[in-house]
């Protein structure tokens, strides 16, 4: 299952995602916006972990080229639990 159709069925309707996600025109949610990201296959990096916070769609599914699932990132750096 694609991250678009796991953010369809995820049982929260569109203009509460757009919402939670801040994606507001003239005070009221902006479900094209994110209609646009479904459509194009690809949110904006700044908006990967809101969507994940309204849908419960994990990020690795969302954006696998800065969150992929064995924690590197797209330069093979880690992106999570970083040592010092």
């Amino acid at each position: 299952m694609t991250w678009q159709e796991l953010v369809e069925n995820c049982g929260v309707p569109k203009p509460i995602i757009a919402k939670r996600v801040g994606l507001m025109r003239d005070g009221a949610p902006c479900r094209q916006v994110l209609d646009n990201w479904l459509r194009r296959g690809q949110v904006p990096a700044n908006r990967v972990i809101a969507l994940e916070r309204a849908t419960g769609v994990p990020r690795e599914k969302i954006r696998p080229d800065i969150y992929p699932p064995n924690g590197r990132g797209r330069h093979g750096t880690r992106t999570v639990g970083r040592r010092r």
